[in-house]
């Protein structure tokens, strides 16, 4: 409806003029014309009530309080102060607000059932100065599906201006706000914890943190992070990919290898020609003197003089002028064993088969050199030691070029393999079984495999012994804990300091295992008396083919044993030679 009066505009309305309430669309009433005429005054006393009961319109009932005010020229109220505001003399519209501030003053929340469109270069403009930190502005762009909600705001931390959140809570829980891209101005503040956010000059991608506006409601996610390629359709095209729960990056690849930082799927080429630095307990610097204990790679245009460039390995030592460590190259097969191939140390000794090496070359193991080797001293350590019957390869070296080269000679067949050089212990008043062997020049072992089949071996003792009458002697020929041949009990007459002689001869008759190998044993032993020249011995044949073993080192003792531990009991041998004579 409309309220019409009587009056031109260029008059102004009293008490006593005539309000006329007309249908807007009814263009044939006219103030003369209207169904409903009341003074101003009678509208005025009539509308003091909770409800307009005298006017109908349509059939439509009017139940709001129309408060005009004569004395506050230019404003209209419909309802209460809070209802429905018109500024006719600042053209303002308030809906909930007693003031309108703008055109459009809404106070509480709107609901638009349509578009709302806006002319351009204008705005949305939202205020809050009486707002304390930590606060968000009370006004937000809102989106509610169920209890999900998606939030555009500002927030305004005590350090820095004000920031801006684009936030998705789940469940509609404003303390703890999931996926969290936060816009701020300012780094290094107690809540900069945000899974994205540009803050200041830096862009931080978290997306293991969780942001909420109380700090006991923070917590951790577990999101991962990927930048996919260009026209990519799943998450399996990523150029980058981190697991934030891990600690790892792939490049390549959305699966890094457990326990590798950084997984790279595909060739990689570093455009720096300064060099990689890895970093181990503070190595930061590329060249120069080192600053911590680790290996730097580094290319150089000059390594080798003018223009003759190079890859440069090196190992650092922070706390040793020469590094106390070095580089290893190894081999590591499916039992998991490393296996030493290369070692260079830091004083520059390189180590072929070894880890510990005492030259500038030194190889453990067999090497073969092709087209010459030219040394100022060549030393050999050793010598063969042993008779394989097969031909020895030796370096001779020719007196007119100095070439050292390697000829064959065929091995020697008979040689001395053992000489004691001294008095062995003297074994007397005792029954235990003790060695009349002493230490000597040579060797009484022969190496696991050492034995040939038809090896021959001779051995020559001598000494004094004395003994009680009718006392046994035993002499036994051992490998170890293994008897190779036994005299047995053999009984003695009276005598002091009678000379003895014992000649053992054996020859291996099979190689191999115990119970495949086999070796033969023949003994002398003989005395003679120094004051009459009167002479007594005893001889033994033994063969061992059940507990003799040549696949296992074997280490010649000859042994002694009296039957009592008479005083009048002794024997020592002050000579010993051990011969290979087959």
């Amino acid at each position: 409806m409309a309220l019409l009066t009587d009056q031109t505009l260029a008059t102004g309305v009293t008490l006593n003029d005539l309000i006329h309430i007309v249908i807007p669309t009814d263009i044939s009433q006219n103030p003369a014309g209207s169904s409903y005429k009341a003074t101003v005054q009678q509208l005025f006393d009539s509308l003091s009530g909770n409800c307009i009961s005298e006017f109908y319109v349509s059939n439509i009932h009017s139940c709001s309080p129309l408060n005009i005010n004569p004395l506050d020229e230019g404003n209209v109220y419909f309802g209460s102060t809070s209802g429905v505001t018109v500024d006719l003399t600042n053209v303002r519209l308030g809906i909930g607000t007693f003031s309108p501030t703008k055109n459009l003053d809404v106070n509480g929340t709107t609901i638009h059932r349509d578009s709302v469109e806006m002319s351009p270069s204008k705005e949305i403009f939202w205020s809050d100065t009486s707002a304390t930190w930590p606060t968000s502005i009370n006004s937000r762009i809102r989106w509610q599906l169920n209890n999900d909600r998606a939030e555009i705001y500002s927030f305004q931390t005590i350090t820095d201006d004000i920031d801006f959140v684009f936030k998705i809570s789940d469940n509609a829980q404003d303390v703890r706000d999931n996926y969290v891209f936060w816009i701020d101005d300012f780094s290094g503040e107690t809540f900069d914890r945000y899974p994205l956010e540009m803050n200041g000059p830096q862009f931080i991608v978290n997306p293991l943190r969780r942001y909420a506006t109380i700090p006991a409601n923070s917590g951790a996610g577990n999101t991962d992070f990927y930048i996919l390629q260009s026209g990519a359709t799943g998450l399996s095209q990523s150029v980058v990919f981190a697991d934030v729960s891990e600690g790892q990056v792939g490049i390549g690849t959305t699966s890094p290898t457990s326990g590798i930082t950084l997984d790279v799927n595909g060739g990689m080429r570093l455009r720096q020609t300064n060099g990689i630095v890895l970093l181990t307990g503070g190595e930061t610097s590329i060249s120069g003197t080192p600053s911590g204990d680790g290996i730097r790679f580094r290319y150089e245009n000059n390594l080798f003089g003018s223009s003759l460039d190079g890859l440069v390995i090196e190992k650092t030592d922070f706390n040793q002028p020469t590094p106390d460590g070095g580089i290893m190259f190894t081999n590591v097969g499916s039992s998991g064993t490393v296996v030493p191939s290369v070692s260079i140390r830091g004083n520059g000794n390189v180590g072929i088969g070894t880890t510990s090496p005492l030259y500038k070359l030194h190889v453990d193991g067999d090497s073969l050199i092709n087209n010459g080797l030219t040394a100022d001293t060549l030393n050999i350590s050793s010598t063969p030691t042993t008779d394989t019957n097969l031909p020895v390869e030796y370096l001779t070296r020719d007196s007119t070029t100095g070439e050292v080269k390697i000829v064959q000679i065929p091995g020697p067949t008979v040689y001395g393999l053992f000489a004691q050089t001294g008095n062995s212990v003297v074994v007397s008043a005792t029954t235990v079984e003790s060695s009349i062997i002493n230490g000597g020049i040579g060797s009484l072992s022969v190496p696991a495999n050492g034995f040939s089949i038809g090896d021959s071996f001779r051995a020559d003792f001598g000494g004094l012994l004395s003994a009680k009458n009718n006392d046994t002697i035993r002499i036994r020929v051992k490998s170890g804990s293994v008897v190779l041949a036994d005299s047995g009990a053999q009984t003695l007459q009276a005598s002091t300091n009678d000379v003895w002689q014992f000649s053992v001869n054996f020859t291996v008759r099979q190689v191999g295992t115990a119970g495949v190998a086999s070796i033969v044993t023949l003994g002398v032993f003989h005395t003679t008396k120094q004051s009459n020249g009167n002479q007594t011995g005893f001889a033994f044949n033994f063969i061992n083919n059940t507990t003799f073993d040549t696949t296992t080192p074997n280490t010649l003792d000859v042994t002694a044993q009296f039957s009592s531990n008479s005083p009048l009991n002794s024997i020592y041998s002050d000579i010993f030679v051990l011969n290979k004579i087959f």
